[in-house]
């Protein structure tokens, strides 16, 4: 997975998903994984970030040399427009702390 954190700041990481059930209509599972991000963009962005506010610092461990934010989510899909071999699907990850939304196009063979 490649991508941006919430300060656009590039990340990349490797999640596996465990189906606990599926229909036509609904997924439900589980996520485990993780993303490295780069701890320098985030001390930037705490620098910029007015005084009398807090910056945010996300939960994170170090693996080596790389800053790592593991997670593990419950998930749901839903399918939102599904055809034979296409869906567009709503994906919702939800850990203890946060909540993520995401769309997908899901093809398949």
């Amino acid at each position: 997975m490649q991508g941006d954190d919430s300060i656009c700041s590039d990340i990349e990481g490797v999640f596996v998903h465990y189906l606990f059930s599926a229909d036509k209509w609904l997924e439900t599972g589980l996520t485990v994984g993780g993303y490295s991000f780069e701890m320098s963009n985030w001390e930037e962005y705490a620098e910029k970030t007015p005084s009398g506010v807090s910056a945010p610092t996300p939960a994170h461990t170090k693996l080596g040399s790389k800053d790592i934010v593991p997670v593990l989510a419950f998930e749901v899909a839903v399918h939102l427009i599904r055809s034979n071999n296409w869906s567009l699907k709503l994906n919702n990850l939800f850990t203890p702390f946060i909540f993520n939304h995401s769309l997908a196009l899901e093809r398949r063979f």
